[in-house]
């Protein structure tokens, strides 16, 4: 990762819009004063966001970006903890008691998040209760995921977590074509790069993927799926509130029940 890249040359302003998921399910006056407040931007892969032990900035409501969550360690080497996609944010902390990041945070996959000021999400979140809910109901979700997580890297092979995590990030960057290094899946599951190797050459082989120089692209998205675990079904579960049967990038966060507005 290089941390070094400067927030300031690596976005641009994008046209107004949001096909964050969280955000898509606010009541329309909500949204507004939602995007009011903020502005789009376009991420590039590994701008620095969040840096272990300083202020929050801002919080981003990625759209078709992934952003990780990192933990850095004294003798230099990373572990990855989290991704956040479409269907979250990054930043809550900073209305759960928290002004600095125990984490750093970077641009993953290329794409748009809505970026919205620490000082002006604050004041958002405490007036509208649609967004609280919506936002802690996401928190919990990730909990729950990274538990599910844990499990499945206990009692499931590399080569059903990796076809796991390869259709988690399609349904996060909402396409069938992303960029996931053997590097980068290597630290998410925690494993040497050739463990890794084996398990997508294998997926190459049987015409489930293709992938050249970390561009990977999903060929038969129903047999990667018979090639993950059950944990595919719980997490895309998660990210349907419900609806675990809608599970492709275009379906999963399709039709989802709208937060009702409080009166």
């Amino acid at each position: 990762m290089n941390a070094t890249t400067s927030f300031r040359q690596a976005i641009v302003e994008v046209p107004l819009h949001s096909d964050n998921v969280l955000l898509r399910r606010m009541p329309p006056s909500v949204l507004h004063s939602v995007l009011s407040h903020g502005r789009h931007v376009h991420l590039t892969r590994d701008v620095s966001l969040y840096q272990e032990g300083r202020p929050i900035p801002a919080v981003y409501f990625p759209e078709n970006a992934i952003i990780t969550r990192d933990r850095t360690f004294a003798n230099g080497q990373s572990v990855q903890i989290a991704t956040v996609g479409r269907e979250g944010i990054l930043g809550l902390e900073c209305v759960l008691g928290f002004d600095t990041s125990i984490l750093t945070a970077a641009c993953h996959t290329p794409g748009s998040a809505f970026r919205i000021a620490v000082e002006d999400f604050q004041l958002l979140f405490s007036k509208h209760i649609e967004l609280q809910q919506a936002c802690l109901h996401y928190s919990q979700g990730l909990i729950n995921q990274l538990s599910v997580s844990r499990a499945c890297s206990l009692e499931h092979s590399i080569e059903q977590r990796s076809a796991l995590w390869l259709l988690l990030t399609s349904l996060r960057c909402d396409r069938n074509q992303f960029f996931l290094t053997q590097d980068s899946l290597a630290q998410i599951l925690g494993v040497s790069r050739t463990r890794v190797s084996i398990a997508t050459s294998k997926f190459a082989r049987k015409e489930l993927i293709k992938f050249s120089r970390g561009h990977i692209t999903i060929l038969d998205r129903d047999n990667l799926e018979r090639t993950s675990c059950e944990c595919f079904d719980t997490i895309a579960g998660m990210f349907a509130q419900g609806q675990p049967e809608l599970r492709t990038p275009k379906q999963v966060f399709e039709n989802l029940p709208q937060v009702q507005q409080s009166h």
